[in-house]
């Protein structure tokens, strides 16, 4: 890390809070890193970082995040499945008493 930026709080008023590190990367070049919460480390102390190849997400502070959970996407694959298969069922059982 080369330095860090500090910025005043407008909504506490108080102290400075530091809002973003300036890091220096294996290739040479350098990048500005939002802390988001994370605690600021010392000038001159190595950090991780992540950074996505396809530069779709920003360079992150530490290493590489978890795969997202998968609760969510089985509930709603729950969720569209019975529905469809009530529906269906509905529309078979109307068809059939339509076609009596």
């Amino acid at each position: 890390m080369t330095r860090w930026i500090r910025t005043s709080d407008p909504f506490a008023g108080v102290d400075d809070e530091v809002t973003a590190i300036d890091v220096r990367l294996p290739t040479g070049a350098s990048a500005r890193l939002s802390l988001k919460g994370a605690p600021a480390p010392r000038v001159g102390e190595s950090v991780r970082t992540t950074r996505d190849p396809d530069a779709r997400v920003p360079l992150r502070l530490g290493p590489r995040p978890d795969a997202p959970g998968t609760v969510p996407a089985t509930i709603a694959l729950v969720f569209l499945i019975t529905s469809s298969l009530l529906i269906s069922t509905a529309m078979a059982s109307a068809t059939r008493e339509s076609l009596r």
